[in-house]
């Protein structure tokens, strides 16, 4: 799923704005946070393939109320996080 933040058209400035800011003494830094969703596919599919992701250090530490909403991530230290459409993601590590 491409949400509208992610299509070709809105970044089609970026390059002029990235030139603004540097006219000004400034940097433009992007920040690429790759994530997927707790229930697809190729959340399943990385799992299967023994991927790595962003985990709690500790079982204590793992915010069940999310994990345990999803088989995929129940009994894991996975961290889950809700992104801006309000489902739950993984970060890819």
């Amino acid at each position: 799923m491409i949400t509208a933040c992610c299509s070709l058209q809105s970044w089609s400035g970026l390059g002029d704005y990235a030139k603004e800011l540097h006219a000004k003494g400034m940097s433009l830094i992007l920040i690429l946070d790759p994530a997927i969703q707790v229930d697809s596919d190729a959340f399943n599919n990385a799992l299967q393939q023994k991927a790595s992701f962003i985990e709690w250090p500790q079982v204590d530490l793992v915010q069940n109320d999310i994990n345990k909403l999803y088989p995929l991530t129940n009994g894991t230290k996975v961290l889950a996080k809700t992104m801006r459409t309000l489902d739950h993601w993984i970060t890819v590590k």
